[in-house]
């Protein structure tokens, strides 16, 4: 249920506009009352081994965006590739992003981990050799 604030609220003085707010949200802090929501989960690429040829990485492709597909509307961000690693740490910065750098990510929605790892094992990624990290993302 939303109310609506007009010129008889505090916030008018101070030039904010009337505007819709829910009825249960805390008025002195507009601090509204979120709805859970379905959690994230990055799956990172590590590793995995490059196509030997323009036709066996348009075939590791391929599976890949089938696989991308069957995940239907649990896609948040489908992929992105990730260029050389460097390592930073309290010692400076290495060239070499260590044995098994991340190599790209994906993004999904999942009731739960479980959920997103068995989305994950489905991952034709790991035809390559690779392997996939998966971690659920915490809103800020």
């Amino acid at each position: 249920m939303f109310a609506l604030l007009g010129p008889g609220y505090k916030g008018h003085q101070f030039g904010i506009p009337a505007m819709l707010l829910p009825v249960n949200s805390n008025m002195m802090g507009l601090q509204f009352k979120k709805e859970k929501t379905v959690p994230n989960y990055i799956i990172a690429y590590h590793g995995g081994t490059k196509p030997e040829s323009p036709e066996q990485g348009a075939e590791q492709m391929a599976k890949w965006e089938t696989w991308v597909e069957g995940l239907g509307e649990a896609v948040v961000n489908p992929g992105t590739p990730l260029m050389k690693t460097r390592i930073v740490s309290s010692t400076g910065v290495s060239d070499d992003g260590g044995p098994n750098s991340v190599s790209g990510f994906s993004v999904v929605q999942a009731d739960n981990m479980e959920a997103a790892l068995e989305m994950a094992k489905a991952c034709p990624f790991l035809d390559t050799g690779g392997t996939l990290e998966v971690a659920e993302m915490v809103e800020m």
